[in-house]
């Protein structure tokens, strides 16, 4: 190697140094004040420009924007002034361009309106590459973008501009980011808000629409408004009336798919109802139109079957396709999940009527028309009807009650009269009401929920009257009753007057053969293989083929449930006897239910518990409502402060 090599290594490497220590030169150095007026120092502290500004602001790739009295222009490391002073602010450069606001008036702008001072960009040669134009600006950012805003825009509303000047979003009020997509937000002059989608470089993604919605969402319902009262093509979102909307639907990427409609409901298995000029049609999941708007109303009943209104009192049911399934009727409810009630209305000078009848899914009709159809037990309606009927030797309508088979829609009994007794009473002992007609001579409080859920009657209270129709079949058999024939009683119990059809209770099997003879004064219906009968005093305990368990010797009973029968005391305690009357479980408490799964739940002053067959306590007596028994190990109890909760039995 020459021995001039090395000379010549170190003189490079000194030029080098020169090099980046003076293209540096200026970042290091930093703004000081002296005597209300700035300069700039190096590292050590040495002036390098000396304090004659009245403001600075640090160096940026190379310059300064300072200020002399009310004009801002730009100096270099040297503090030579390379763009003159001739504008009203100015602040730094950030990848070649600057942001600057102008100093005098521009053409067409007045003091009156303070539009003055308006904001562009400048190069590094002074040149005003986007014009004065805007009321704020911020510095362009890693994509090139610079928020601004307009004189006479909205307060906070603002837009994006590129480098060029040029604008590449819409005016928004604020942003957000979602998943790489900016959703914007705008509002109208009525306030109500507006909102699109667009790409981080500003390309747009969607229009404005009057709901907030995610791109994400598979499928993607948005509103406009519209001009006119019926459906027209829509508006923009900034205009049209807001009570008039229209609806579209939206894929991921932001495209309109569908037409536009004044309501789409929700998708079932593919198809939708929208509705068009008023009227109702389906739409599939291509969002074609495979049934034209033709209905008035469309409703969802359930198991996606729905009913279509073509006209008034004109309805049938529809598939989720929109296919007529069934004739026409007045309306469809839903009577079960996969059951509907047809009604139909019935109207002359004379009387206005209602009559039901039931239909599955396919749209089969399964019954015949009645003034009432109960819900189905064990595969059997019990229905209602107002027929002509002699009593006393005279002819009129009541309302009598049958049996309908759920498959065949056959009556499968004979028509009886239902049971009415009707009372009057003091708004101090209507709560008493029940007690007063099971329970002789016993000062004791029994509610509605007792002689459905332990006593097991089924009835009807209106106002003040109570109604029996016959019993849904339990055990094979069904609770049915016999009216005399003679006229209504009279007859008043602890100072109430109830007026009392004369009747007797029996039971029917289920081909409605009267198996057990209407002869009991109370009943209840079948649980477990026994009911319980009464004879106006006092009750005892049938089986199925109606043979007497218990004589007529308690004051009431509760339903049988595990070997065991809940009973009345003379002293208005509750306990439990076995089928042979023998007493065990002492009568200690203020009421009990029924045993099912080996517990029962009791009542001690306003607190309930659990016992077993034993009378052992499983559950502290603590809690506000009946413990509900969900399996042989579990429960549902109401805790305060808690709610229900599921609890495991010791």
């Amino acid at each position: 190697m020459s021995i001039f090599a090395p000379m010549f290594l170190n003189s490079f490497f000194i030029f080098l140094l020169f090099i980046v220590v003076f293209s540096g030169f200026g970042q290091d150095l930093s703004p000081k004040n002296k005597k209300s007026k700035w300069g700039f120092v190096n590292q050590q502290g040495e002036w390098v420009i000396k304090p004659k500004f009245s403001e600075v602001k640090p160096f940026k790739e190379g310059l300064s924007c300072v200020r002399k009295k009310n004009k801002w222009g730009y100096i270099n490391t040297k503090g030579k002034t390379v763009i003159s002073f001739v504008y009203s602010d100015a602040r730094s450069f950030e990848k070649e361009l600057a942001p600057v606001r102008s100093l005098t008036p521009l053409p067409g702008d007045t003091r009156a309106n303070h539009n003055q001072y308006k904001w562009g960009f400048i190069d590094k040669e002074g040149r005003l590459v986007i014009p004065f134009l805007f009321k704020q600006v911020q510095d362009f950012d890693s994509l090139g973008r610079s928020l601004v805003s307009l004189y006479g825009m909205k307060e906070g509303e603002q837009f994006w501009i590129n480098r060029e000047g040029k604008a590449i979003s819409p005016p928004f009020l604020s942003k957000e980011d979602k998943n790489g997509k900016i959703k914007l937000i705008n509002e109208r002059k009525d306030g109500r808000k507006v909102y699109k989608y667009i790409y981080p470089n500003g390309t747009q993604i969607t229009k404005w629409y009057l709901n907030d919605f995610s791109l994400e969402d598979t499928l993607i319902k948005v509103w406009l408004p519209s001009d006119l009262e019926n459906d027209t093509l829509p508006t923009q979102a900034f205009g049209g009336n807001v009570k008039r909307k229209l609806c579209a639907i939206l894929n991921t990427e932001g495209q309109e798919v569908s037409d536009w409609y004044s309501e789409i409901e929700t998708f079932r298995f593919g198809y939708a109802p929208v509705r068009k000029n008023h009227k109702y049609g389906f739409i599939d999941s291509t969002y074609n139109l495979v049934v034209l708007p033709e209905y008035r109303e469309v409703s969802y009943l359930s198991d996606s079957i729905y009913k279509g209104q073509s006209d008034y009192g004109k309805t049938t049911l529809l598939s989720y396709k929109g296919e007529e399934l069934s004739l026409f009727s007045y309306d469809f409810i839903p009577f079960s999940e996969v059951l509907f009630l047809g009604v139909h209305e019935l109207k002359s000078k004379y009387r206005s009527e209602k009559k039901y009848a039931v239909f599955d899914k396919t749209g089969k009709q399964r019954t015949g028309w009645y003034d009432k159809i109960h819900p189905a037990s064990n595969k059997v309606f019990r229905v209602e009807e107002l027929r002509l009927s002699i009593v006393a030797g005279k002819t009129k309508y009541l309302t009598q009650y049958n049996y309908v088979r759920e498959e065949s829609g056959e009556l499968i009994s004979d028509w009886r009269n239902t049971a009415k007794t009707s009372w009057k009473a003091t708004r101090e002992k209507r709560d008493s009401i029940l007690t007063y007609l099971f329970v002789k001579n016993i000062d004791v409080l029994l509610d509605k929920e007792f002689f459905q859920n332990v006593f097991i009657q089924e009835f009807e209270v209106k106002k003040d009257e109570l109604i029996f129709s016959g019993g849904d079949f339990h055990n094979g058999m069904a609770l049915i009753s016999k009216t005399t024939g003679k006229e209504t009683k009279t007859k008043n119990i602890h100072g109430v007057s109830f007026q009392e059809e004369q009747k007797r209770f029996g039971y029917i099997d289920w081909f409605g053969q009267l198996v057990i003879p209407c002869k009991y004064k109370q009943a209840s219906a079948f649980r477990m293989g026994y009911a319980i009968v009464g004879n106006g005093e006092k009750y005892g305990i049938i089986n199925q083929k109606g043979k007497q368990i218990l004589p007529y010797k308690y004051n009431l009973l509760g339903a049988y449930g595990d070997g065991l029968i809940p009973y009345l005391s003379n002293k208005n305690k509750w306990g439990y006897i076995t089928l042979k009357g023998a007493t065990k479980i002492k009568p200690i408490y203020d009421e009990t239910y029924p045993f099912l799964y080996g517990f029962a739940p009791v009542r001690i002053g306003n607190k309930w518990g659990l016992i077993n067959t034993r009378g052992d306590e499983v559950l502290e007596i603590k809690y506000r409502k009946a413990p509900k028994i969900l399996s042989t190990t579990e429960v549902e109890v109401l805790e305060s402060g808690v709610g229900y909760r599921a609890v495991k039995i010791r």
